[in-house]
């Protein structure tokens, strides 16, 4: 099933890289996350995880100027970090770290400013889920609990330069409960949610 997606999204990122105007790009992104957890409407948190996206991107202008079609594929690590006090302990080194194979589908509106724009976007992404780490061991083997897509949206804004920079701030609200037997036979209701907000630094080869 990876190696599918994987092939199947490098086709679609080929077809969207021959279209005429089609710009592409590099980005990398550090990032904050968390799982928003809730188990019988109680609220359960946890400290934020450092983590970081990187990939390339393509940008595809459509009807005018101001108005594109940004899709990028990237590799996303999310999760999240034990306070120091958890269970009595030190935490140290207590986090888990999920690491996913990311498509942000955005659409782009740039407001002229200066030599380049503002610009501002919006649109959903999909992941897949191939490995994730506790903080002391990693594995690509996932429990069959835990449902290895995530669906969410991802809204940003940021600033594009004449000559291919392209500086963003963003956030990210996954909508797909992670737990994929959100009850689990026991009675009780479980939910599993992304959340995650970062900086971006990208550069388009070929200005427009």
């Amino acid at each position: 099933m990876k190696t599918r997606c994987i092939v199947f999204i490098g086709l679609l990122f080929s077809t969207f890289a021959s279209y005429g105007q089609a710009r592409f790009g590099i980005q990398g992104s550090v990032q904050s996350s968390n799982l928003s957890i809730s188990s019988s409407g109680v609220n359960i948190s946890f400290d934020r995880k450092i983590g970081f996206r990187a990939g390339v991107m393509v940008d595809l202008p459509f009807g005018s100027d101001a108005l594109s079609f940004r899709p990028q594929f990237l590799y996303s690590t999310k999760g999240f970090s034990l306070p120091s006090s958890f269970g009595g302990g030190t935490g140290s080194g207590n986090s888990l770290t999920l690491n996913y194979l990311e498509v942000p589908l955005q659409f782009m509106y740039g407001l002229s400013a200066g030599s380049g724009k503002v610009t501002l976007g919006a649109g959903p992404y999909v992941a897949y889920l191939l490995s994730q780490s506790d903080g002391t061991t990693s594995s690509s083997t996932v429990d069959d609990a835990q449902n290895r897509f995530d669906l969410g949206a991802t809204l940003s804004a940021g600033y594009d330069t004449a000559g291919g920079l392209t500086l963003s701030a963003y956030f990210s609200p996954g909508f797909i409960n992670l737990a994929k037997d959100a009850s689990q036979g026991t009675g009780t209701s479980t939910s599993l949610l992304n959340t995650a907000f970062g900086l971006n630094i990208g550069y388009f080869f070929g200005a427009r």
